[in-house]
C-alpha cells in the first residue's frame, strides 16, 4: 500500500508538471500566433511577453476601471476642422518626458489586479501640472492614488456600480479632484495586493490629509459635447502642448502582450472593457499618440505606448481619446493658448463666466416681418417660452432665466429647446437646413422639406445633450445655405449662454458642516464605511442615499429651508458618530430622531415617486428603531 501510495503521488507530481508545460505551451503557441499574425498584416507594433501575459481574460478585465458616461444617440466625432479653430501653428511633435530641459512625467506606477486606471491617469498629469507650477522638472510630485481608491466616489449610476477596484467614470473623479482633492503618496501608500478597494478603508489615510491634498481649479472635456464624444486630434494637441492629457480607450487582449512600436489592435477581437491612461506626447512624423500607462515598467516601452492617430476616429476599435480632460491647476478660469515647449507661461484670462444674448441680431417671435411678399424665417420663442433656445436640467422646460440660472443638469442629459417661425404670411416651398451649434461646435442638423406655411413654427423638444462643466454658448441658425429667399437674411441666427456645474457633495455641503466641513466629510465617511454598512438597514440606507443623491442635490440646491434643516439635523448628529466609531455606547434623543423624521417628511414631500417611496421605508425602519437596535443605539 505504501508503495502504491508513492506511485500515485509521483503520477500525480508528473500530471501537475505535465499541466504546468501544457499551459505555458499553449501560451508559447499564441504568443507565435499573435507575432505571425501581425506580421502578416504588416502592424506597426511587436508582441512579446510582459508582465501581464499570464493574465486570464477575466483577470486582465479585472484591471479595467474606465467606465465610459453613457451617453444619448450614436457617439460621434466631432468635424474634422473644428470650428473653434486653433488661431497657432502646433508643433510637429512634443514629450513631455524630454522637453524644456528636463523630464516632466512622475515615474510609471502599477495599479495591479485593481481596476484603479481612473485614479493612476488623472493624478499622472495633476503630478505634471504641480511640476509646472514649481518650474522644476526635479519637483518631488507623488500624489496617492490609495485615496482616491478608498475615499472617492462611489456608489451606482444606471445599475452600475463603481467605485474602488469596480472602476469610475471621468466626471465623478474630476468633481472629486476638484473638491477634495489627494494627499501626497506617503499619506496613503497604494496597496500593492489591492484587489477589492474595500481596503484599506479611508481610515487608512494620515491624521493630517486635509493640510497635504492636491486639487484642481476646474476641468472641461476637450469635445466640448463630452462624454463619450472623441475630439478632432488638434483639439487634443492644442491641449497636449501645455500639459498631459488624461483620456479613456476601449481595450482587446492583444494590448497586453505589447512590447513596443504604434500600437493599433487587430480586428475581430472582444473588446474587454475601459481603460483610462494619460497622453504625454504627440509625433506627427509616426502619426502617433505617446501615452504612459499605469501597469508596471516591465509592459510595454518601460511603461509608455506609442498609438497610432487612427484610433482617434470614431470606427475605430480603441475610440481612442474619448472623455479627454484638460485639467486645469492653479489660478483657476484661465484657459492655455500658448504653444511653450515647456510648461506654459503665458494664458489668455477668461474671466468671470457671462451670459451673452446673440452673436447677431437675435430675433423673436414679437419681431414680425407681418403679410410681406416674401417668407422669413427666423428662431422664435412660441408662446410660453422665454427664448428660442431653452437648456435645462429636466424635461418639459421650456423657461430660463439668463441672468441668473445656473444649470446642474444629471451626469447623462442636458435638455435643450429650440425653435423657428415663419414670420411672413408667405409659406415657404423649399428645403432648407437647420443647424444648431454648442460652443461653435455644430451639433445638430436637419433638412426642412415640407411647406412651412405662413405665419407658422417648428419646434425641437427636449434634445439632449451631454456637456462639460463651465460655461457654454448655444447658437441656432435657420436657412444655413440661405436657400430661401426671405425678407431678411440678417435675422437667421440666435445664441445664448448659460453655465453648467456640478451638484458633487464636498461643494454642496461646506456650508452645513460647521467651521470644519473637510473634517466632518471625513468623519461622515468613516462613520459610513466602519459602522452604517456593517449593519444590513444601514447599508440599505447607504444604497438610498448615493442612488438619489442627484435628486437631493438639486433639492438642497433649490430650497433654503431645507438646507437650514438638513444643516440642524447634521448638527445634532455630528458629536454623536466619534463615539459610534469608536464602537462605544451612544444615546440619542427622541427630540433628535423625531426632527430626522421630519426632515425625511420634507424631502418626501418634493421628491419623485421612486425616491418618495424609499424614504418612506428608510422612516418606517427609523420608527420601528430597526437601524437603532442593529447598532446598539439607545433612545431616550
Amino acid at each position: 500500500m505504501v508503495l502504491a501510495g508513492k506511485h500515485i503521488a509521483r503520477i500525480g507530481l508528473l500530471l501537475i508538471l505535465s499541466l504546468g508545460l501544457l499551459v505555458r505551451t499553449v501560451s508559447a503557441w499564441e504568443m507565435d500566433v499573435l507575432q505571425k499574425t501581425l506580421k502578416e498584416k504588416g502592424a506597426t507594433w511587436v508582441a512579446g511577453e510582459t508582465s501581464l501575459s499570464h493574465l486570464t481574460r477575466e483577470e486582465f478585465k479585472q484591471m479595467l476601471g474606465f467606465q465610459p458616461t453613457l451617453h444619448v444617440g450614436p457617439a460621434s466625432q466631432l468635424p474634422e476642422k473644428p470650428k473653434s479653430a486653433v488661431l497657432y501653428t502646433l508643433p510637429s511633435s512634443i514629450d513631455w518626458r524630454s522637453n524644456n530641459g528636463g523630464n516632466w512625467i512622475s515615474p510609471v506606477k502599477e495599479q495591479q489586479e485593481c481596476g484603479a486606471c481612473y485614479a493612476f491617469a488623472p493624478l499622472a498629469a495633476l503630478e505634471t501640472l504641480i511640476k509646472f507650477d514649481q518650474n522644476d522638472p526635479l519637483f518631488d510630485s507623488d500624489l496617492s492614488e490609495q485615496y482616491l481608491v478608498s475615499c472617492g466616489p462611489w456608489g451606482n449610476r444606471n445599475g452600475h456600480d463603481y467605485g474602488g477596484c469596480l472602476g469610475n467614470y471621468s466626471d465623478y473623479v474630476a468633481d472629486f479632484l476638484m473638491d477634495v482633492g489627494v494627499p501626497d503618496e506617503d499619506c496613503f501608500p497604494y496597496d500593492e495586493n489591492q484587489l477589492t478597494g474595500i481596503e484599506p478603508l479611508c481610515d487608512g489615510a494620515c491624521s493630517d490629509w486635509m493640510s497635504r491634498v492636491s486639487t484642481i481649479t476646474d476641468w472641461f472635456y476637450i469635445a466640448p459635447q463630452a462624454t463619450f464624444y472623441l475630439p478632432h486630434p488638434d483639439a487634443i494637441k492644442a491641449v497636449l502642448v501645455n500639459k498631459p492629457v488624461p483620456c479613456g480607450m476601449q481595450i482587446y487582449e492583444d494590448f497586453k502582450n505589447y512590447v513596443g512600436g504604434v500600437y493599433e489592435p487587430l480586428t475581430g477581437q472582444e473588446n474587454l472593457g475601459g481603460h483610462l491612461v494619460c497622453i504625454v506626447g504627440y509625433d506627427d512624423s509616426q502619426s502617433c499618440w505617446i501615452v504612459k500607462n499605469s501597469w508596471g515598467t516591465h509592459w510595454g516601452e518601460n511603461g509608455f505606448f506609442r498609438i497610432s492617430y487612427n484610433e482617434t476616429a470614431i470606427n475605430t476599435l480603441t475610440l481612442f481619446g474619448i472623455e479627454a480632460l484638460d485639467m486645469q491647476y492653479g489660478d483657476a478660469g484661465t484657459t492655455s493658448t500658448t504653444t511653450t515647449t515647456g510648461p506654459a507661461t503665458s494664458t489668455t484670462t477668461t474671466g468671470p463666466a457671462t451670459s451673452t444674448t446673440t452673436t447677431g441680431p437675435a430675433t423673436s417671435s414679437t419681431t414680425s416681418i407681418g403679410s410681406g411678399t416674401m417668407p422669413n424665417v427666423v428662431p422664435c420663442a412660441p408662446l410660453g417660452w422665454t427664448y428660442p433656445i431653452v437648456p435645462a436640467s429636466e424635461q418639459g422646460t421650456t423657461v430660463f432665466n439668463l441672468s441668473g440660472d445656473v444649470l446642474y443638469p444629471t451626469p447623462q442629459k442636458t435638455y435643450i429647446d429650440f425653435a423657428l417661425c415663419n414670420e411672413s404670411d408667405i409659406a415657404v416651398t423649399e428645403p432648407f437646413n437647420v443647424s444648431f451649434y454648442i460652443d461653435d461646435v455644430e451639433m445638430f442638423t436637419v433638412t426642412v422639406d415640407d411647406d412651412l406655411g405662413g405665419n407658422s413654427s417648428r419646434v425641437w423638444l427636449d434634445q439632449p445633450f451631454s456637456l462639460s462643466r463651465g460655461q457654454h454658448i448655444l447658437r441656432l441658425v435657420v436657412d444655413v445655405h440661405d436657400e430661401v429667399i426671405e425678407e431678411s437674411e440678417e435675422d437667421n441666427s440666435f445664441a445664448i449662454g448659460f453655465r453648467w456645474d456640478s451638484a458633487v457633495w464636498p461643494k454642496l455641503y461646506g456650508n452645513m458642516l460647521g467651521d470644519s466641513p473637510a473634517e466632518n466629510i471625513r468623519l461622515l465617511r468613516n462613520f459610513r464605511d466602519t459602522v452604517l454598512i456593517t449593519s444590513p438597514t444601514g447599508k440599505r440606507y447607504v444604497e438610498v442615499l448615493y442612488k438619489n443623491s442627484l435628486e437631493i442635490a438639486l433639492l438642497l440646491l433649490n430650497d433654503g429651508e431645507l438646507r437650514v434643516r438638513t444643516a440642524r439635523v447634521i448638527e445634532d448628529v455630528l458629536p454623536h458618530l466619534p463615539l459610534m466609531v469608536q464602537g462605544r455606547e451612544v444615546v440619542v434623543s427622541s427630540h433628535t430622531i423625531a426632527a430626522f423624521e421630519a426632515l425625511l417628511d420634507s424631502f418626501a414631500a418634493k421628491a419623485q415617486p421612486g425616491m418618495k417611496a424609499a424614504l418612506r421605508r428608510v422612516k418606517n425602519g427609523v420608527h420601528e428603531r430597526d437601524i437603532f437596535d442593529e447598532l446598539g443605539i439607545s433612545v431616550r
